[in-house]
């Protein structure tokens, strides 16, 4: 089990590293100008005259749930240090899942809002555009569930050894 864990954790992280990277060169590119919406994407918006603004917008809240993300998976992290140590059914990887998991699906809907807010603005084939991103968030969304299923058979698995704790 140690192996798996320390593959995961290295997959994990190195993921969590990179994906900082993109966000921080993400950052750089727009904030310097080479990131513009092209002129012939332009739909009526909700921003008819000022089109950076909605751009402005969706790019802080792309800011915000993206730092939101990093947080979460270095929160898995944690967990997956508590496991290599073998505290597996403690009140602290409860709380750190249900944190974890909540998240995500916070995650998966507010990106989902923003998906339909910008490619509406932006694309001129909203329906096309919209497909792969209807993916990772439905993805995103499944795994938040799925996490959330997880804390709740640890918060069970924890009831029970407390039961079996006061029984010898």
């Amino acid at each position: 089990m140690i192996i798996k864990l320390n593959i995961f954790q290295f997959i994990l992280a190195l993921f969590v590293n990179l994906y900082i990277l993109a966000l921080l060169f993400y950052m750089f590119i727009t904030f310097t100008g080479g990131h513009t919406i092209p002129k012939e994407l332009f739909r009526s918006s909700f921003f008819e005259d000022n089109i950076e603004l909605g751009f402005y917008i969706y790019f802080i809240v792309t800011i915000i749930i993206d730092t939101l993300f990093v947080y979460s998976l270095i929160q898995l992290l944690r967990v997956v240090g508590y496991f290599k140590k073998n505290l597996l059914f403690t009140s602290k990887i409860i709380k750190l899942l249900k944190t974890v998991g909540k998240h995500f699906v916070l995650i998966a809907i507010v990106s989902f809002s923003t998906s339909i807010f910008y490619n509406y603005s932006f694309s001129e084939n909203f329906i096309e555009s919209m497909l792969l991103p209807f993916f990772y968030h439905f993805m995103v969304l499944i795994i938040g569930f799925g996490i959330l299923v997880f804390e709740e058979i640890q918060r069970k698995a924890c009831q029970i050894k407390e039961e079996n704790d006061l029984t010898i």
